[in-house]
């Protein structure tokens, strides 16, 4: 998947996630059109996506790292760097979460 295909899809997810959310749960196709909004860009081979009501989160494969952005949009953050092509990623109340590319 190229950069800005994987980024119009965490654009389109977080459009999602915010925007579709009904009060009690469950959630809606909007009404009205939803126009994604660039978050980050030149991203180096993405793998894995988490949002939480702050963040964006993803793992760079080939920039070794996993960063982070608002959800309102702002400077990119680099929460680790120099790891071993990190991938799936996840995020809970206190903390982020990713998986190295498993030994060969």
């Amino acid at each position: 998947m190229n950069k800005e295909l994987c980024l119009a899809f965490v654009c389109l997810l977080l459009a999602v996630v915010i925007g579709c959310s009904q009060p009690g749960g469950g959630s809606t196709t909007p009404t009205t059109p939803v126009t994604p909004t660039t978050l980050a860009s030149g991203l180096n081979s993405p793998l894995g996506i988490a949002v939480d009501s702050n963040s964006v989160y993803w793992a760079e494969a080939m920039g070794n790292a996993v960063k982070k952005v608002p959800t309102g949009g702002g400077t990119v953050t680099a929460l680790a760097s120099g790891l071993n092509i990190p991938q799936n990623v996840a995020v809970d109340s206190t903390s982020v979460y990713w998986r190295p590319q498993a030994m060969q």
